[in-house]
């Protein structure tokens, strides 16, 4: 079954990648990419978190606080037209520890999603009633040597349910 389809496919992947590496922040991309591509159709997305480490005299899509890990165009490939970014974390980072570069990517991009692969929030700078989160788990212990799939308590499926319908519905044309 796919990641993007189904709750418990994606738990199980979030809880691989934290018992085999660790939960590092780069394991999440192709499960972010899967569900973004699957539920929004008419976006491109597109993965720049290789260019802070290579050396590129196209900088158009670099923002204030840097390159997101993803950027999202329209589907244009004559005139693409920047409507925001995704900002992904370890599994064992928070929003908190973030905000700054979060709020320059705001500045920057306009429309940003950001997560971890529990919490997942979404902000619209230029209409913050279409700002929202979802919380798919939390973790527990905070030891790094304790650190296991265990670590991660998982909500209900219904905010499964939520998070997909979010996506669906976040409107980043």
């Amino acid at each position: 079954m796919a990641v993007y389809n189904d709750f418990e496919c994606y738990k199980e992947e979030i809880e691989l990648s934290c018992a085999q590496n660790h939960g590092v922040e780069i394991e999440l991309y192709s499960i972010i990419a899967s569900i973004v591509r699957e539920y929004c159709p008419k976006i491109s997305l597109r993965d720049v978190s290789a260019r802070r480490t290579i050396s590129n005299d196209d900088l158009r899509l670099e923002g204030k606080g840097g390159f997101p890990d993803f950027v999202v165009l329209n589907r244009s490939m004559t005139e693409p037209v920047i409507k925001g970014c995704i900002e992904a974390k370890n599994t064992y980072e928070i929003y908190d520890d973030h905000v700054e570069q979060i709020s320059k990517h705001k500045d920057s991009y306009k429309r940003v999603l950001y997560t971890n692969g529990l919490e997942w929030k979404y902000f619209d700078s230029e209409d913050m009633s279409k700002n929202w989160a979802i919380d798919l788990g939390c973790r527990v212990g905070d030891k790094l040597s304790e650190r296991k799939k265990s670590d991660i308590v998982w909500n209900d499926i219904s905010e499964w349910g939520k998070l997909i319908e979010r996506i669906i519905t976040t409107n980043w044309i």
